[in-house]
């Protein structure tokens, strides 16, 4: 129960107070409470602000109360201004013969600040003095609390000045929790020029932040994001984490995406965090608040189509090809068009390819073009050995391959089994974006043949790319000749490189440069040009 309180900073304190009854009903219920665990409980409920009714929680107990029951109960119904019941706790405590000391009534002041302002404390103080009970800086503490939650801004500045002496760091910061449950942030300003207090020590850094952090999941946004700048110099966190904490929270804490990227956007011409809204798009994608994160992405200049990636993987999980293609079509309306990498790994990975000419209808119709999709849809069968659907697509749609993309898919992916006038078609496909792709593949797919089948393979693919009239440069010719002789020769070996050679452009008086002597166009200079 003990941590149910102000500990869990990241829960309101309503969150926290269900959290704590629901432990304490369950020790109830295993008949494991004490007058301690009643104790705890009423502690707890103070720290979360909760209404005690004192007459019922002590008809409610299982055991009989202790002093330090009454002085909880005291405690829990001053916290919230509630002089009535103080009246009749305090009247109990006599009956019990308890000690009117200093704590019974510091909370007695709190509660009359609360309720009556600087006249209705003034009481109290007079009947302290004549119980012989000097007020302390912890009665002028409750004094300062009590004004703040009374929410007269000018009482409470009179006695922050008349008792500025006794507030200390911590004190500072609990005032400053005060002021921001209320809504009354904006008095800080001048809480500083009274105290003094004009930075936070280290000693103190985490509190506070705990504190910033308290108020945002109370919905006080605006207040912890006040104190923070006040408090915190960009120069005194690494790049890129100042006031980051706080926008993780407000995340969390599911704070309207629009005030989320205002607040981006004053850092941002502040210059004192430029990188906010890319890291914070990654935290609401990573604790799944898709709406936050699509309004995240919007805010984005130069949105790049990886930062797509995350929720096209989670519309995939959850309404696989629907939600990819939900995912793409806004993607389209935000006028970003997906690259190769994103179709094929993130789009098509996760659609229905049982009919790739389907899919590529599907994909139009959202407004991609045939040549945007083809060269992913092409790569992916590939990969998923088969070539041959790819090939029919190649056949009904006039558009060329990426080599850069397709080329990778085709050699990691080789099978000596497939038809070679397959990879023929393919071939002439991307040798429109690639003149040297003909020559990669021969020269990397030699290396690849270790028997007399593949080899054989590799002189039928010769043979179709000769009877295509596609030409291989005449250096990479050579290249393949060093690889034929590298290898045990044989009637296959010769009967390739017979092949090589008849390429057009592979000799090495074709592929000469005349020396400008020889040239039928002589380098002669006339006089006239001097």
């Amino acid at each position: 129960m003990k941590c149910c309180g102000p500990l869990v900073v990241d829960h309101t304190p309503k969150a926290r107070q269900l959290l704590c009854v629901a432990i304490f009903a369950k020790l109830k219920s295993l008949n494991l409470v004490d007058v301690q665990h009643y104790n705890t409980y009423l502690q707890v409920s103070i720290e979360n602000k909760m209404r005690i009714n004192y007459t019922e929680f002590l008809e409610q107990m299982s055991c009989e109360p202790n002093e330090q029951t009454f002085r909880l109960l005291l405690k829990a119904v001053c916290e919230v201004g509630d002089i009535q019941q103080a009246f009749k706790i305090v009247t109990a405590m006599k009956e019990n013969k308890f000690l009117a000391n200093e704590e019974l009534f510091n909370v007695l002041v709190l509660a009359h600040a609360i309720r009556g302002g600087l006249n209705g404390v003034a009481p109290i103080l007079k009947t302290m003095q004549s119980a012989h009970v000097s007020a302390s800086d912890n009665t002028f503490r409750m004094i300062i609390r009590g004004l703040a939650l009374y929410g007269d801004k000018a009482e409470f500045m009179k006695s922050l000045r008349m008792y500025s002496n006794v507030i200390q760091e911590k004190d500072f910061i609990h005032l400053l929790m005060v002021l921001g449950t209320k809504g009354f942030h904006s008095w800080f300003s001048e809480m500083i020029e009274i105290t003094g207090l004009k930075q936070i020590s280290k000693q103190n850094a985490e509190e506070f932040t705990l504190l910033c952090i308290a108020l945002i999941h109370l919905g006080n946004s605006e207040a912890a994001l006040l104190y923070y700048k006040q408090f915190v110099e960009p120069s005194s966190v690494p790049t890129g984490d100042f006031a980051f904490p706080l926008l993780h929270e407000m995340v969390i804490a599911q704070i309207e995406p629009k005030k989320i990227i205002d607040v981006i956007s004053d850092l941002k011409k502040e210059d004192s965090n430029t990188v906010a809204l890319e890291r914070l798009l990654g935290v609401a994608l990573k604790e799944g608040f898709m709406d936050t994160a699509w309004e995240l992405l919007k805010a984005v200049t130069n949105i790049r189509p990886h930062y797509f990636w995350p929720f096209l993987l989670r519309a995939s999980k959850e309404r696989r090809e629907i939600g990819v293609l939900g995912v793409l079509e806004e993607m389209l309306k935000m006028n970003v068009r997906p690259d190769g990498d994103t179709l094929e790994y993130y789009c098509i990975h996760f659609c229905d390819t049982e009919d790739p000419h389907q899919l590529l209808v599907r994909l139009h119709k959202l407004g991609l073009t045939v040549r945007e999709i083809l060269t992913p849809l092409v790569s992916f069968l590939i990969k998923q050995s088969r070539i041959d659907l790819a090939v029919n697509l190649c056949h009904q749609y006039d558009v060329a391959l990426s080599a850069h993309h397709v080329l990778p898919s085709l050699l990691k992916n080789w099978n000596f089994k497939t038809d070679v006038n397959n990879i023929v078609v393919i071939l002439k496909k991307l040798i429109v974006d690639a003149h040297d792709a003909v020559s990669q593949v021969l020269v990397k797919v030699l290396k690849k043949c270790n028997s007399l089948d593949q080899l054989k393979f590799y002189l039928q693919l010769v043979q179709a790319l000769k009877l295509e009239k596609i030409d291989i440069n005449p250096t990479v010719a050579e290249h393949i000749l060093n690889g034929l002789r590298s290898k045990e020769p044989s009637p296959i070996l010769k009967e390739i490189e017979s092949l090589i050679c008849q390429f057009e452009g592979t000799s090495i008086e074709s592929s000469a440069i005349p020396h400008p002597v020889c040239s039928p166009f002589s380098m002669r200079v006339s006089q006239s040009t001097f």
